[in-house]
């Protein structure tokens, strides 16, 4: 091959990575563009449902309130007690969706605050360990928030009865870290066609350029691990 040969082919070559990187870029700034129009969604979402839908519930209790005390003990005065009841239990549902849409304690608190107010309210067992974790970009924090609580969704939903779930977060070298780990029931990663959760956890992860792995099989339970840059 002349020089003038192997200096055409390495000019392509160059070319062709630059070319390949310039679209691995735009490939992950796309994914994060969708990824902050969808939480940006979220977030307006959430305000609407607190300013609209749940100040008219809590307009409506304080009305019935004023109407009871009007009445005297009567059929109707335990009428109107049973239908406050049912506007309680609206008002923490419309306030539970809320919350699972955007919750307030993760731009107030950060993640780890965010994560452990959903283990309290959590039907299984789950711990949340990482107390040195610092605050970080509110992308960085929403991605690790929505990832951990779609495996901890998952975890319920196909772990088995009684699932635990243990949630660690941590951060070195400027890296920050998250691992979910249940002791669920598991599955074939082979076997299973990758499903619209296990994508998002991927594409979210992606756009902020960090990875994502899922170290699981057959009766030892899932582990779902993911590698930021803070």
């Amino acid at each position: 091959m002349s020089v003038c040969s192997r200096e055409t082919l390495l000019s392509a070559s160059a070319k062709t990575v630059r070319t390949v990187v310039a679209l691995e870029g735009e490939l992950r700034a796309s994914r994060a563009r969708i990824l902050e129009a969808g939480d940006a969604a979220r977030r307006r979402i959430e305000r609407d449902l607190h300013d609209s839908a749940q100040q008219r519930l809590v307009a409506l209790r304080i009305h019935l309130e004023l109407t009871k005390e009007k009445l005297d003990r009567s059929e109707g005065q335990t009428m109107l007690d049973d239908l406050g009841a049912e506007v309680d239990e609206a008002i923490e549902e419309l306030r539970g969706v809320a919350h699972g849409v955007y919750p307030n304690v993760l731009a107030r608190s950060g993640v780890r605050a965010a994560l452990a107010d959903v283990a309290r309210r959590s039907a299984n067992p789950v711990s949340v360990h990482g107390r040195r974790l610092r605050r970080h970009s509110e992308a960085i924090e929403m991605t690790i928030y929505y990832c951990c609580l779609e495996c901890l969704q998952n975890a319920a939903k196909h772990g088995g009865p009684g699932v635990a779930v243990t949630v660690r977060l941590s951060e070195d070298d400027g890296r920050v870290r998250f691992a979910v780990e249940d002791d669920g029931v598991g599955f074939d990663p082979d076997a299973v066609e990758r499903s619209a959760g296990l994508t998002n956890l991927a594409d979210r992860v992606a756009a902020v350029g960090g990875t994502l792995e899922i170290d699981t099989a057959p009766g030892r339970g899932t582990r779902v691990t993911g590698d930021l840059p803070a």
